[in-house]
C-alpha cells in the first residue's frame, strides 16, 4: 500500500508483526498463564464438589432444585436490572400465548414458534 493513502482503514491497520501469544480477552495475559488459571480453577472445582455434595446429602432433591429455581429468578432480576432491560421483558410477557409457545419449543429461534 502506498504511503499517501487516504484511506482510513489502512491507517487503522497495524503495521508491525501482530502478536500471536496475546488472548483477545485479556491483552496483558498470554493465552498460556489464562489456560493455567482456567486448570487450577478447573482442578480445584474438581477436589471441592465432592465435599459440597456430602453436605447437601441431608436435604432432599426437591429442595434443592426449588432453591437453585429461586436463585436463578433472584439472579435474572438482578440482570435485567443491571442491563435495563425491563421493556423488552414485559413486551414478551404481554404476548405471553407466543411466549408460551416459544418455550414449549425449546428453542427461540425455531420458524414455527
Amino acid at each position: 500500500m502506498h504511503e499517501n493513502s487516504t484511506d482510513p482503514a489502512a491507517a487503522a491497520a497495524p503495521t508491525g508483526p501482530v502478536d500471536a501469544g496475546r488472548s483477545g480477552t485479556s491483552p496483558g495475559r498470554s493465552s498460556a498463564s489464562t489456560g493455567l488459571i482456567f486448570a487450577i480453577c478447573a482442578y480445584g472445582m474438581w477436589g471441592f464438589l465432592p465435599l459440597y455434595f456430602l453436605f447437601l446429602a441431608p436435604t432432599g432433591a426437591f429442595e434443592i432444585v426449588a432453591w437453585r429455581v429461586l436463585f436463578s429468578l433472584v439472579f435474572c432480576a438482578v440482570l435485567i436490572l443491571a442491563t435495563r432491560a425491563w421493556r423488552p421483558l414485559v413486551a414478551a410477557l404481554r404476548s405471553w400465548p407466543r411466549c408460551a409457545r416459544r418455550a414449549s419449543c425449546g428453542r427461540w429461534g425455531w420458524p414455527g414458534c
